[in-house]
């Protein structure tokens, strides 16, 4: 019965049993492929696994050999949301120390694993990547435990009434707005754009399989996006209610039960993975996941209540949806890839302070620590000129890797306006200059995606030769 009571943790801390005893499963097939027939050296043990792994003669061991570091990636960041959800949402002493536990374990693991890798898997160091292992499973269970023992705070259903409790009059509308359609249509923009600079065109083999691949790529992109916002508005529901803001969300009016968004939320994201698993590669629903993990553990529960800095570091998590669409069209992350993620990363401060200065106000009130309610809007204009210069720098950096004159042009004209945005702020700070300023850098962003991806389609790839980079980097 106790059980039962818990709605979706249960279910969380049941589905996190079952992938550690598959990992482990994976674990010991992997070992037992190292022992039987060892990798040769670190550069090429990789290659020589896969290559074992593909053979028509292959046994069991041999094509399950290469499944474990790929598990365990995905295993980790599912731990590490089970640990952070139940640390918020099951704030009990012993619930807090094992969690904290499973996420020191889970670390201590991977290090050992890739130390494991790049000794090449010798049979004392499987022994300790076993010991660890053994340590990390006895964390899990204390910590699934000790969150859904008798007595422990459910933070998700306080001061819920009895009727939203027993049952839900939400409609299919309440439901879209606990994804934020709105937020998630920029990082939509840049998936898509992403999948055509990767594909230097049409992504696909033929126009219906990149068609197929565009829509796949972007509903399961979506269903992320919306499930990590799903969660955020049940973390968030103590500060949604005194921020005018965020006053009418689902969650605060209560037309929506915090379980069941929860639920919804867990549906959306298997949803994600499924999707995006099957119409491009593991790569892509991994990335999809990790971009998930980091705006709910990262930045809403570990920063957002404790520093102005929170949006510098948890912002990171509107940076992976290039990557996203980067490896849906091309199968890999090159150093192009990675500029576009880094270009989202720096240039998140200038967007989202711009609009931090215009509910700061909302902001004091809920008592989230944003810049402009610690230092003051002086200071955070200051720090929005700062991050729009790193900015202008990271978006003419693709000039350099290969990236051709549509992109440059547009670029350098993009970047004037925004550095004449911020001009103008840091002359007067005001609201219409703060408003003005938000709205042109979703506009910039996209404009800056969307030329890069013409740039790929349109320039010949001689004409991009030429800038003086092999095209291995681009």
């Amino acid at each position: 019965p106790q059980f039962k009571k818990q709605g979706p943790f249960a279910f969380m801390a049941a589905f996190a049993i079952a992938l550690f005893l598959g990992l482990t499963v994976t674990g010991a097939m992997s070992a037992l492929g190292d022992t039987v027939d060892p990798p040769r050296n670190y550069l090429n043990s990789h290659e020589h696994v896969m290559r074992q792994a593909l053979l028509p003669t292959a046994n069991a061991v041999m094509k399950s050999r290469p499944a474990h570091p790929y598990t365990a990636v995905v295993v980790a960041m599912f731990l590490c949301l089970v640990a952070g959800l139940f640390d918020h949402l099951r704030p009990s002493p012993m619930t807090r120390r094992f969690s904290y536990s499973v996420w020191l374990v889970l670390g201590l693991q991977m290090m050992i694993g890739l130390i494991n890798i790049g000794l090449l898997a010798p049979v004392w160091m499987q022994l300790v990547h076993a010991a660890a292992a053994d340590l990390l499973w006895l964390s899990v269970i204390l910590m699934c435990a000790s969150a859904l023992a008798v007595g422990v705070k459910q933070v998700e259903i306080e001061h819920v009434p009895e009727a939203v409790l027993n049952g839900s009059n939400a409609t299919i509308k309440d439901y879209v707005a606990l994804t934020k359609p709105r937020v998630i249509s920029l990082l939509l923009f840049t998936t898509l754009t992403s999948m055509f600079v990767a594909a230097k065109g049409w992504p696909g083999d033929s126009f219906l399989h990149g068609l197929w691949l565009l829509i796949a790529t972007g509903t399961g992109l979506y269903a992320a996006a919306g499930s990590s916002n799903a969660i955020n508005m049940v973390c968030e529901r103590d500060l949604d209610v005194r921020m005018e803001r965020t006053a009418s969300r689902p969650t605060v009016t209560e037309k929506i039960h915090p379980r069941d968004a929860l639920w919804f939320a867990f549906g959306l994201e298997a949803f994600s993975f499924g999707i995006l698993w099957l119409s491009s590669n593991l790569l892509a629903a991994t990335l999809a996941l990790a971009g998930l993990v980091v705006y709910v553990i990262v930045y809403t529960l570990l920063l957002k209540r404790r520093t102005w800095s929170n949006i510098v570091i948890g912002g990171a998590a509107g940076a992976f949806p290039p990557l996203v669409g980067y490896a849906a069209a091309a199968g890999e992350l090159n150093l192009l890839a990675w500029m576009l993620f880094a270009l989202v990363f720096v240039w998140t401060p200038v967007h989202f302070w711009a609009l931090a200065i215009l509910i700061k106000d909302d902001y004091a009130k809920a008592g989230v620590p944003m810049l402009p309610v610690v230092k003051g809007d002086r200071y955070t204009v200051g720090q929005i000129i700062f991050y729009a210069i790193i900015t202008v720098a990271f978006s003419l950096a693709p000039v350099m890797m290969g990236v051709g004159w549509i992109y440059g042009l547009a670029a350098v004209v993009l970047n004037v306006v925004l550095l004449r945005g911020c001009a103008r702020l840091y002359q007067e700070i005001d609201r219409p200059r703060a408003s003005s300023l938000f709205h042109y850098s979703m506009i910039y962003l996209a404009l800056l995606f969307l030329a890069m991806a013409v740039d790929k389609a349109v320039l010949p790839e001689k004409v991009v030769a030429k800038a003086g980079v092999r095209e291995s980097l681009t």
